[in-house]
């Protein structure tokens, strides 16, 4: 069985200004189905259409899932580069065999020391 990484070449990039949004939504309702669901429903990515936020939510909550709820809030509260090193260490997979648990390690403790 391949190992899985949560990165899409065709959904777009890191979701940089989407990823507090949905962050935000989340920490209210600490529920990953219902946030899901108001992402979507709302239109709270602001997309043309039903297709595209479906599309985009379902990357980007299966990525912000990985991650813990300090490092979500630390997502909301930091700088942009904050934000990029926490929504980047979402996208690799720490069980991987082709990402060793020493790298993951050092990606997490980079994201958290910045």
């Amino acid at each position: 069985m391949a190992d899985r990484y949560r990165l899409s070449f065709t959904t777009g990039g890191l979701f940089l200004q989407e990823a507090p949004i949905v962050v935000e939504r989340y920490l209210a309702l600490r529920d990953w189905p219902q946030t899901r669901n108001q992402v979507r429903n709302d239109n709270l990515l602001q997309v043309r259409t039903a297709a595209a936020a479906l599309r985009i939510s379902k990357e980007l909550i299966a990525r912000l899932e990985l991650l813990e709820s300090d490092e979500l809030e630390e997502l909301i509260n930091g700088s942009a580069r904050d934000r990029g090193y926490r929504v980047s260490s979402a996208l690799a997979n720490p069980t991987c065999s082709k990402c060793s648990p020493c790298c993951w390690k050092i990606v997490r403790s980079t994201a958290t020391t910045r």
